[in-house]
């Protein structure tokens, strides 16, 4: 049995990236394919440095589970399969990259220039666990993530032909977060098995230091032994 380690936030995080869409175009689709080797758990890829995040993982056509059937080290962008392949398999991984990202589990810099924004950050702000039994039971957690939506005042981006800027923008950034959440729900069932919006979008005073418009999105999280992923 093997466990690995993702904080929450890093979780959302990626799961963000994978399902929303760069209002700027900062990042792009792309994918590499290569043929499974006989009984090989890991592969290393030669993937760009400014790989955002895995889409999606395919063997011989078929779709496997993020965080339930494979895990993603972002350090060294190696894949590890949770059940080694038998050899011969087609497989595509399929990722976003670019020159720089939209979306972290940290606060904006107080320097970062024009071209960091539209801007999405996630940070806890509590929760609560429970054990479920006594010696070595799992624990039950509740996770409760802010998602700030930061948009530099002066802002207009045109999405689907409509333009938006300012406020707005920040307003529709934040309503996507939510689409996300209920169209790709099944994608976060290898870390959580449930959430529910404990705010939905709202808007907040625009935001000196950034000199940013700023929605937020607030969501609980229900987990079994957070933190961790075991394979086995």
């Amino acid at each position: 049995m093997t466990t690995y380690y993702l904080q929450p936030e890093d979780a959302l995080t990626d799961f963000l990236r994978s399902y929303l869409d760069d209002p700027s175009g900062r990042v792009s689709s792309d994918s590499v394919t290569f043929t499974a080797s006989v009984s090989q758990n890991s592969y290393a890829l030669s993937l760009p440095d400014s790989v955002s995040c895995i889409t999606s993982i395919t063997v011989d056509g078929t779709e496997l589970k993020k965080w339930k059937e494979y895990f993603w080290d972002y350090s060294s962008n190696t894949i590890t399969f949770f059940t080694a392949l038998h050899g011969g398999e087609k497989v595509i991984v399929s990722y976003k990259h670019g020159s720089t990202d939209w979306i972290y589990s940290d606060r904006p810099d107080e320097n970062l220039s024009n071209s960091s924004f539209p801007r999405i950050s996630l940070f806890s702000v509590g929760g609560t666990g429970r054990k479920l039994g006594n010696y070595q039971a799992p624990i039950s957690s509740i996770h409760n993530i802010q998602i700030d939506i930061w948009v530099r005042e002066g802002t207009v981006r045109t999405i689907s032909g409509k333009k938006f800027s300012n406020e707005y923008l920040a307003r529709h950034i934040s309503y996507g977060v939510v689409r996300a959440f209920e169209l790709y729900e099944n994608k976060l069932f290898g870390v959580f098995f449930d959430f529910e919006f404990t705010s939905i979008p709202r808007y907040s005073p625009p935001e000196n230091d950034f000199d940013a418009h700023h929605s937020i999105v607030e969501v609980a999280f229900n987990a079994i032994n957070a933190g961790k992923i075991t394979n086995g």
